[in-house]
């Protein structure tokens, strides 16, 4: 089994109160995600951008519509640190990443 490195990213969500075009936003949630993890967030309709280190994505919560994206690290070199994208996926894509990284696990409370 290959080694796997363990990150960390802080992770902020911003909601824009009418279009992104108008510029203003307000923070929604901040969380933290390590490698491998991953976030269920039940959103209002409206614009949304979603930041993590340098790198910010902005996106559209529809209603009843359940949209996946993904914090993908990638590396240039052996001795680089990561760089992070953010990518949409299909629910198709994000289910095969939860299944083949073995990541659908439920810890239960004691």
């Amino acid at each position: 089994m290959p080694g796997q490195s363990v990150f960390s990213f802080k992770v902020e969500l911003f909601r824009f109160p009418g279009s992104f075009k108008e510029g203003s936003q307000v923070l929604y949630n901040t969380f933290h995600l390590d490698s491998g993890e991953y976030r269920i967030l039940e959103l209002q309709p409206g614009f949304y951008s979603i930041r993590s280190k340098d790198f910010e994505k902005v996106f559209y919560a529809k209603e009843g519509k359940v949209t996946f994206l993904s914090l993908q690290l990638f590396s240039t070199g052996a001795f680089s640190l990561p760089d992070l994208f953010i990518k949409d996926l299909n629910a198709e894509e994000a289910l095969r990443i939860l299944l083949e990284g073995e990541r659908m696990y439920r810890l239960e409370k004691n």
